[in-house]
């Protein structure tokens, strides 16, 4: 996860992957790491749950439409 932070005013001039993913996230998978997200950005605990719930469900539609 390092891998892929960096300051907020400049990028990274190297690009480095940052792995294969497993399984595609949908909502329920995403929905179910709110927790462990919440740990990692403790400022996600500030926002209504409800709020996050609904941003995933709507990301989630977003991404069936596309695929």
């Amino acid at each position: 996860m390092n891998r892929t932070r960096c300051q907020i005013d400049r990028c990274s001039l190297i690009s480095c992957p940052i792995g294969e993913i497993q399984e595609l996230p949908d909502y329920y998978f995403q929905q179910s790491a709110l927790k462990q997200t919440k740990k990692l950005f403790p400022d996600y605990k500030e926002i209504y749950s409800e709020v996050q719930q609904i941003n995933l469900q709507r990301l989630d539609k977003a991404w069936k439409r596309f695929g």
